[in-house]
């Protein structure tokens, strides 16, 4: 005795087999492929986004001496750069 998957005894509990298929069409039809301009567009967005975050890094990574002196307890240098590096690594 198997599974009945049209008689469950809470509904919606199985569905048949060939409802579980993932039906993923393999070619993008001319009406819903994106345009060359929406694709240049993204990437354009993504290029400036990616420059934008590995300068504002850059400039803490250069400024991490200046942060550590600043704001955190004097008497050890390693440690006042480990904790401005630490820091930055939580992201705050």
């Amino acid at each position: 005795m198997g599974l009945d998957y049209r008689r469950s005894p809470l509904p919606g509990a199985f569905h048949e087999p060939s409802q579980l298929e993932l039906k993923i069409p393999l070619e993008l039809s001319p009406a819903t492929a994106p345009s060359t301009q929406s694709r240049l567009k993204a990437l354009s967005a993504v290029a400036i986004g990616n420059a934008i975050e590995w300068y504002d890094m850059a400039i803490y990574t250069v400024m991490a001496p200046i942060y550590a002196n600043l704001f955190f307890p004097s008497g050890n240098s390693t440690a006042q750069l480990l904790a401005a590096f630490a820091l930055f690594g939580v992201g705050l």
